[in-house]
């Protein structure tokens, strides 16, 4: 009975140490990946601090040529359109181009103003935007309060360029109390967002292009309609719909060029009806407003055939006004019928 309780004693062992064996060889086996998994984090981590840094590096060399040129009391053109095409993407000088043109924009963007000072080099600061990837804030100080701009960042040919210039007012803190509105499923791969900040008391509107696949702010528009609802009401256009009276934006094609343009509400008006004005999209997917465009009402039909637009108008009490515009092969509109007709 001793000998059979020993070798069981010795089983119980043999049993045990096998046991702690396998313990150790799976330890052993973690601690062996834990190192490899480790170096692979750290290496991720060093690579993209690397590129934050590279690009901080950048939008700062940037910005203290570009102001410090732009200070100097003889500008030198070719100097700053030099630096420009280095540092920033054409997308973006056009987009800049043409809304200085039209009027839109009258400050400079890449710097939220219209006069430059030397100074703000001094209190430049180039951070990476934690809420979104590839943005980044620059900030200065420019005597009575920090101004800050947000930018987007892509690579270029191995070279990093500033492709977007965030909306100020979306980054607007709330105190500021703003109305807005997102018009979305309007334009193709396009949300519409329009702000109005309640700290003045501007009409001044201002409407940002978003593009739906980056969610980057590609256009801004600055615009000063009579009066404005923010109801957030939108449509596309139909021939068949009884009144677009009750919207504040409505999407189509109003110049028969298979681009989605936007009407947008100018005023509401008891006698005439809701004035829109039209704003129409071009081939790279810019909106600009058409001052020649014949229309101030939603066109009760369009004829893509004939390329016609038919607006109707009350006339005092009892009447109204049944106009047809025509678009000729040259882009330009023709009245070819204007009638009268009782009120039914």
């Amino acid at each position: 009975m001793e000998k059979v309780q020993f070798l069981g004693g010795n089983r119980l062992k043999i049993n045990l140490i096998c046991l702690f064996i396998v313990i150790i060889n799976i330890s052993c086996f973690q601690k062996k990946d834990d190192p490899v998994l480790v170096t692979k984090d750290l290496s991720i981590t060093k690579k993209n601090q690397q590129k934050d840094s590279l690009i901080v590096n950048t939008i700062k060399e940037f910005y203290i040529s570009y102001i410090s040129e732009k200070s100097k009391n003889e500008l030198n053109q070719n100097s700053i359109n030099e630096i420009k095409q280095k540092y920033v993407t054409n997308k973006l000088l056009l987009n800049i181009e043409k809304r200085m043109e039209d009027g839109s924009l009258d400050w400079d963007p890449f710097v939220n103003a219209q006069d430059f000072y030397d100074g703000w080099i001094k209190t430049l600061k180039i951070t990476s935007d934690e809420s979104k990837k590839n943005q980044y804030v620059v900030s200065y100080f420019d005597g009575n309060k920090d101004v800050k701009i947000y930018l987007g960042i892509i690579k270029v040919n191995n070279q990093y360029k500033i492709d977007f210039i965030y909306d100020q007012i979306i980054k607007t803190t709330k105190q500021e109390k703003l109305e807005e509105c997102f018009y979305k499923n309007l334009i193709n791969d396009k949300t519409i967002h329009i702000t109005k900040s309640n700290t003045d008391n501007s009409k001044s509107l201002k409407i940002d292009i978003i593009a739906d696949k980056s969610n980057n702010v590609f256009q801004e528009i600055n615009y000063e309609p009579f009066s404005y609802d923010f109801k957030c009401s939108s449509s596309l256009f139909k021939n068949d719909m009884p009144s677009h009276n009750e919207f504040e934006i409505i999407s189509g094609d109003f110049n028969f060029d298979t681009l989605q343009d936007f009407a947008i509400l100018y005023d509401n008006t008891i006698n005439t009806g809701t004035i829109f004005s039209f704003f129409f999209q071009n081939s790279e997917g810019l909106f600009h407003e058409d001052k020649n465009f014949p229309l101030k009402l939603i066109p009760t039909k369009i004829n893509k055939i004939d390329k016609t637009l038919e607006q109707v108008n009350i006339i005092g009490c009892c009447k109204i006004n049944v106009t047809i515009y025509q678009l000729n092969d040259s882009n330009k509109w023709n009245v070819i019928t204007s009638k009268q007709e009782s009120m039914k």
